[in-house]
């Protein structure tokens, strides 16, 4: 009888450590960073903001990417938000992308923009970039 009592006990400890291995392993969690900038001085020509690093815990895996980005003026704007291995094309100042789903959490985001025109001309005045915003839901 003891010795099934500890060999219970054993197994109740095993799950106990068990458990929360499994529950970390379909947890989901978020990070948000604020790119900044890109000032658009003229038309045909890609601008930046400024690049941010993302933290995740190792294996994570991304789910999907609320973003935003403020320009003094929109008009005619082309945007995408981009990691080093690909860019979602973005349509209006904010909105959801499932384009990086599956991707590794840990990323390395940059919003870049252009305002296409049939020629190049300067912008006047030109479109300046404030806070950006990508919000990166993942599950690990």
């Amino acid at each position: 009888m003891k010795a099934l009592r500890r060999t219970l006990v054993a197994f109740s400890a095993i799950i106990a450590v068990m458990l929360p291995a499994n529950a970390a392993e379909a947890a989901v969690s978020n990070y948000m960073r604020n790119p900044i900038g890109g000032v658009l001085y003229q038309t045909n020509w890609w601008y930046t903001s400024s690049t941010v690093s993302g933290t995740a815990p190792t294996g994570a895996l991304i789910t999907t990417v609320h973003w935003s980005y403020s320009l003094s003026n929109h008009s005619g704007v082309e945007a995408y938000l981009c990691i080093p291995v690909g860019c979602s094309k973005l349509t209006g100042a904010s909105g959801v992308t499932t384009a990086f789903v599956g991707q590794p959490a840990s990323q390395s985001w940059t919003f870049y923009f252009q305002v296409p025109a049939s020629t190049t001309h300067l912008l006047s005045p030109p479109r300046t970039g404030g806070a950006h915003m990508v919000d990166v839901t993942y599950v690990y």
